[in-house]
């Protein structure tokens, strides 16, 4: 019966985190239609909304109220949000430019701007950014790597990767995850490096999940290359996995280097699993 800022944000976050942004924005609208003010938690996910939806007008009227409260200069966490959401709705120049003015840049902060490059394409940026970041100080973290890691995939920069990986595990003390070496292996499974892949699969203090095959079975496939595809095909379905991306995937291995009767026979062999499943 009584509403307050806490539960109004509890109910926009939640449908922000979940990627529901309309719903998020339209509770945004009637919480201020009922007269409760905004604070910084609900900025914060009024523009994660904006950025899911690419409602940029919304995101500049919030972009407007923050900083007429004076808000934009002593958050940094709004600063960050609203750098998101700009690079979301494809507006990095305007990204870029509120990067730029905020007094306090965190590690959060480089890496929304270092990602919203990356999700751009624009590699060169990304590469020239992390460099900035570090001649501020700013040490990077768990999330800088894989940011870094898939733009060198992404960019077949199997080098630069390598560099990053080690560069930053020793400089900066980061215990590399799971995730991590997955990068690393699909940057190798997609320069073709597979003995690479499967040296690091095999040296990693993980046991390979199904991501890690997947990676090169996905390589694999674009590329023809049966030995490795087969070496893959097999590691899923020794995770028990009735994978049917995996089934397929192998079959068209099969079907392009002309083995029909090996593809139809694993599609056979697919369809009874599962069924069976």
């Amino acid at each position: 019966t009584e509403r307050n800022i806490v539960s109004w944000n509890a109910l926009i976050a939640g449908y922000a985190q979940n990627g529901h942004g309309d719903e998020a924005l339209k509770y945004f609208k009637r919480m201020q239609n009922e007269g409760i003010c905004p604070d910084t938690i609900t900025y914060v996910c009024s523009l994660k909304a904006c950025g899911l939806v690419g409602c940029l007008e919304i995101g500049k009227d919030i972009e407007a109220s923050v900083r007429k409260q004076g808000l934009l200069k002593k958050d940094v966490v709004i600063g960050t949000a609203l750098v998101d959401m700009y690079f979301k709705c494809g507006f990095f120049d305007r990204a870029q430019e509120i990067f730029n003015k905020l007094q306090d840049r965190t590690v959060a902060c480089w890496n929304v701007l270092i990602a919203g490059y990356a999700q751009l394409g624009m590699h060169d940026i990304v590469f020239y950014s992390f460099e900035n970041m570090i001649r501020e100080d700013t040490m990077p973290d768990f999330i800088t790597l894989t940011i870094m890691l898939n733009a060198c995939s992404h960019s077949g920069l199997v080098d630069k990767g390598q560099m990053y990986f080690e560069t930053i595990i020793m400089n900066h003390g980061i215990v590399p995850s799971l995730e991590h070496y997955t990068c690393m292996i699909d940057l190798f499974c997609r320069a073709g490096q597979f003995d690479k892949a499967i040296v690091m699969i095999k040296e990693m203090p993980f046991c390979a999940d199904v991501a890690v095959w997947h990676a090169m079975l996905g390589s694999c496939q674009q590329r023809g290359n049966i030995e490795f595809g087969k070496l893959a095909f097999e590691s899923v379905l020794k995770l028990g996995e009735k994978d049917a991306a995996a089934y397929i995937c192998m079959s068209n291995i099969y079907a392009a280097a002309g083995m029909q009767e090996d593809a139809n026979k694993l599609e056979r062999v697919r369809k009874d699993a599962l069924v069976n499943y």
